[in-house]
């Protein structure tokens, strides 16, 4: 197991813990030390974390405080972990709707909401999809290593584009089965985790089809 597979497995029960022992879809989540300021998007919404910061951030379908205020849509987390500071930002009008912020952490936390931008504007299909834009729009590849999963390896979107990728389980009368999914807050791709191919597109945005069949191009069978 990877030390970046192992710190988002610690992650996930660290963001799980913190909504109250229920995370509603999936996130990605980790905190490998990051050179330059990680800028990532979910739905509507982009925000920056510095270098070397103890924030870690997940992106999910729901939450349970955001249900609490009457918002059922997407949300973008951001947390220390555990027991400790953690605010819900809904992901479509970028709206801080759940505010528990430790006073030793709260200018951290304020630099980071600081930044956080609505740009309805560069969803997938829109301006962002330029030839100059973040992987997986642009024609760039990325120089992180790639993913392995079953017997495929990918690249991961930047976290940029808002589009997210992970492995799910898939239980059927055969038994359990790994796919890996490629997924934003309109669009789900699932891709078998032995063969490489689609395996079904749960859901798909006309404007977000050209960037999901570009990481599906760029998916490789591997011999372990």
């Amino acid at each position: 197991m990877t030390k970046r597979l192992t710190v988002a497995i610690v992650l996930t029960v660290a963001v799980i813990a913190a909504l109250g022992g229920a995370a509603f879809g999936a996130y990605t989540a980790w905190n490998e030390p990051e050179a330059e300021a990680q800028q990532l998007r979910w739905a509507n919404v982009t925000v920056s974390i510095p270098p070397q910061s103890d924030i870690h951030y997940g992106r999910l379908t729901s939450a349970p405080q955001a249900a609490a205020q009457g918002v059922t849509g997407p949300v973008l987390v951001l947390t220390t972990g555990g027991d400790k500071s953690l605010v819900v930002i809904d992901a479509e009008t970028g709206q801080v709707i759940h505010d528990d912020v430790l006073a030793d952490e709260r200018a951290a936390f304020d630099a980071v909401l600081g930044t956080v931008e609505v740009v309805q504007a560069q969803l997938a299909g829109g301006p962002a999809a330029g030839p100059d834009a973040p992987w997986p729009y642009g024609t760039t590849l990325p120089t992180t290593p790639r993913r392995m999963e079953g017997q495929i390896s990918y690249l991961e979107p930047d976290p940029a584009s808002g589009i997210a990728a992970g492995p799910m389980y898939r239980y059927g009368s055969d038994g359990p089965s790994v796919v890996v999914r490629f997924y934003n807050t309109r669009s789900v791709r699932l891709v078998d985790a032995e063969t490489g191919e689609l395996f079904e597109d749960l859901a798909m945005h006309p404007d977000d089809r050209d960037a999901f069949d570009r990481l599906l191009a760029e998916v490789r069978v591997v011999s372990r």
